[in-house]
């Protein structure tokens, strides 16, 4: 029996991860934070972490327990709790939370109160690397002018990390959502599987108006994507390729998109090339997939996704958009230094 009207819904996604699962729980059980209720969402793993968690956690009264039929995957099984049990729910603020990480004992309160004294309708919240505590794992997202939106401080130092500063959006592994902005501009948009859900989101409520920002204070201790690592391989990475054109289609001011949707495409036939050139023909390849398997099969998609949004939502003037864009020439600059010159791997490297 959950507790009714809380003020603060949680959600975790569990698959195959039941561990995980357990020691997050526990440290929300143990936050001094109890004004919540807590939606363990099973995306039908196997029938031992079932039992487990009706073991564990069937008679927590702050604890609502649900099993998928089949893995709906992050994305649609966070849409999903959302449309059928949350929507119509009274309740003020959704925290989304990895299964694969802890939180402080102050982190949700920290969090509420921070977006409460900020007027923030998404917090992200102080996410470090579980193992390497001195290492920060994301800050929430920036936007490259060209569209591709990207972690904050992913792999700096912790404490280049003390204060709290506007952002473009929150990692969804440890956020907090406003729901009267979710209800007002939709949740996650079912495009999306696993990735990229939360940057298209925080964009979204940036361009009509809502506010979004970092709390220092609200630590957040990740485990570095263990869901992630369960589908990776290159069909992922090509949907992440794609993911990229459709959030840009989809969200872009008419100007923007005229102005950097073609140097995306023709920065992406640059990059084919250099790894041609290079022997890097795992990205090439991948990179190829993308643009054409979007343009054919997606691209429709996207302006359908884009005309309704458009059609349907009071945004701010384009210019606010271009004032927090980061140069993408800086940006690729960084990257032929990182990944060619000192030939570190990069993230499409890891896809064989």
């Amino acid at each position: 029996m959950i507790q009714k009207n809380a003020s603060v819904v949680v959600l975790i996604v569990n698959w195959n991860g039941i561990e995980d699962t357990i020691e997050c729980v526990n440290s929300i059980c143990d936050s001094n934070f109890k004004d919540f209720e807590l939606y363990i969402i099973d995306n039908n793993s196997q029938e031992s972490d079932s039992k487990t968690l009706k073991k564990q956690f069937g008679s927590n009264d702050k604890i609502c327990l649900r099993f998928y039929d089949k893995n709906y995957g992050f994305t649609k099984a966070h849409i999903k709790i959302f449309k059928e049990e949350l929507i119509t729910k009274k309740f003020e603020w959704l925290l989304l939370l990895n299964n694969d990480v802890t939180i402080d004992i102050n982190c949700i309160s920290n969090l509420i109160s921070h977006a409460n004294t900020n007027h923030l309708d998404i917090t992200s919240s102080k996410m470090i690397n579980y193992f390497k505590r001195s290492e920060m794992d994301n800050a929430g997202h920036r936007v490259i002018s060209t569209g591709e939106i990207i972690p904050i401080g992913s792999g700096q130092n912790v404490d280049e990390f003390d204060e709290n500063f506007v952002n473009l959006g929150a990692c969804a592994g440890g956020a907090l959502y406003k729901k009267s902005c979710v209800s007002q501009i939709g949740f996650f948009d079912d495009y999306f599987n696993t990735g990229y859900e939360d940057a298209e989101l925080g964009l979204r409520a940036f361009l009509t108006g809502f506010k979004t920002g970092y709390c220092a204070s609200a630590l957040v201790y990740h485990k570095g994507g263990k869901s992630i690592k369960k589908v990776f391989n290159e069909g992922y990475a090509i949907q992440n390729q794609k993911n990229i054109l459709f959030t840009i289609i989809k969200l872009y001011p008419l100007p923007l998109l005229l102005l950097y949707y073609p140097i995306n495409i023709f920065r992406s036939i640059l990059i084919i090339i250099i790894c041609l050139l290079i022997y890097k023909w795992n990205i090439s390849k991948i990179m190829f997939k993308a643009i054409i398997n979007f343009h054919f099969k997606d691209f429709k998609i996207a302006l359908i996704a884009r005309n309704k949004f458009q059609g349907s939502s009071k945004t701010i003037p384009w210019y606010k958009l271009f004032l927090q864009l980061h140069s993408f020439v800086k940006f690729d600059i960084e990257r032929a230094w990182e990944y060619l010159i000192k030939r570190s791997p990069s993230a499409l490297d890891k896809y064989r």
